[in-house]
């Protein structure tokens, strides 16, 4: 996998998607990675926890496709502090060679292989609704206050949609 990507656009994904994988306490160390897919002038950043899943997909220029995972948190925060260019992204094993300008760094990742596999949906067959941003705040912060912060029972810890 190579790619070259403006720092500005990775920099916004990972931060997006780095919040998942950071958010993990699974004893999977595969889930505090983001996953790092290149294809077709794509890059894709894929972070789970298994209870949940974002994909943020990214213009870049595909050099060679392939798929690598990273620490999410440890790349968002060298990739955050790059200068405004392009960013060069190299995968080569279980190594990923970050070059920006005169900045260089490897940091090692672990193969694809062993990522969860995200669940597929049929978008056919989903159910989905539309509201108004405004609206599902406020619904939301109508019921927010009764969910529990406890984590021992989980099931409380939610908002049943």
């Amino acid at each position: 996998m190579e790619v070259e990507v403006s720092q500005s656009r990775i920099a916004k994904a990972l931060n997006n998607v780095s919040k998942v994988a950071a958010s993990t306490r699974a004893g999977l160390p595969i889930l505090s990675n983001v996953l790092l897919r290149a294809s077709e002038n794509i890059l894709s950043l894929t972070a789970t926890n298994l209870e949940i899943a974002v994909v943020e997909y990214v213009n870049a220029k595909s050099i060679s496709n392939g798929t690598l995972t990273v620490p999410a948190k440890l790349l968002a925060d060298f990739v955050s502090n790059l200068p405004k260019d392009d960013v060069n992204l190299k995968a080569n094993g279980d190594k990923l060679a970050i070059k920006c300008g005169t900045y260089k760094s490897t940091v090692n990742g672990i193969l694809a292989d062993d990522y969860p596999e995200l669940p597929s949906i049929n978008e056919n067959e989903a159910l989905g609704f539309k509201i108004g941003i405004e609206a599902f705040k406020d619904a939301v912060s109508q019921v927010i206050v009764a969910a529990s912060s406890d984590t021992s029972r989980p099931a409380l810890t939610g908002v049943y949609f």
